[in-house]
């Protein structure tokens, strides 16, 4: 407990595996007047006896970078914070970390459950990730030399399958059920696509499959509009 009085927040910001090994390895340092906090992207293995002074936070403003290499001076400028509070802790706790996101790092904050919070990035992340390393896998496996002539549309599957390997597999082992989940209605939607494009859908007479494809992008290109 020699920390206790000379720091406010602790911060632990190592691969999710390791993040319940780390947090629990600084035990003498629950329930005292530090913050402890965390940055794993998958929160449903951590789990602690009570602490009245852990919160979990998972800074939106990651990078395909790892290392000295990837330092970004305005990396966390007016990005996103999500705060999960499992253990209830006390509000001079939460006001700290508040602060520290949102004052030190001018971040944005909100809060959410950690059942949410997993369901959420499954989607939005975690999904995303798979998808890239699936996609680029798949141009591997075919053996064309695509060189240069990878188009606007890959370069983003390419940076995210450029990420540490070792963190996501560690992210996608540990919140496997909700990326399953997420999976199983990303499949419905290429399904749905690829009947359209194939002409095997079913549909009323009165329409083509043309049509309907083209309106079902319409109405994907307006949520995506409206939404981000």
């Amino acid at each position: 407990k020699s920390l206790v009085g000379k720091i406010d927040i602790l911060i632990v910001a190592v691969s999710p595996r390791a993040t319940q090994v780390v947090i629990s390895e600084l035990k003498n340092l629950w329930n005292t007047e530090i913050t402890i906090t965390e940055t794993s992207s998958v929160k449903n293995q951590l789990n602690f006896d009570s602490p009245n002074n852990i919160i979990f936070s998972h800074p939106i403003a990651g990078s395909d970078k790892s290392g000295i290499g990837g330092i970004d001076e305005e990396l966390f400028l007016n990005k996103k914070t999500i705060i999960c509070n499992p253990y209830n802790v006390n509000e001079a706790h939460m006001t700290k970390i508040k602060n520290f996101w949102q004052h030190a790092l001018s971040m944005r904050v909100s809060e959410m459950s950690v059942k949410e919070h997993d369901l959420l990035f499954a989607m939005t992340s975690h999904l995303p990730h798979l998808i890239s390393y699936a996609l680029i896998d798949s141009i591997r496996l075919a053996e064309k030399d695509v060189g240069d002539n990878a188009g606007g549309g890959l370069k983003e599957f390419i940076r995210l399958s450029g990420s540490n390997p070792e963190m996501w597999k560690d992210i996608f082992e540990l919140n496997e059920k909700n990326i399953i989940r997420s999976l199983a209605s990303f499949q419905l939607s290429i399904n749905n696509l690829l009947e359209l494009i194939t002409k095997i859908k079913e549909i009323p007479s009165s329409f083509s499959h043309s049509d309907i494809l083209k309106n079902e992008l319409e109405e994907i290109k307006k949520y995506k509009e409206d939404t981000f």
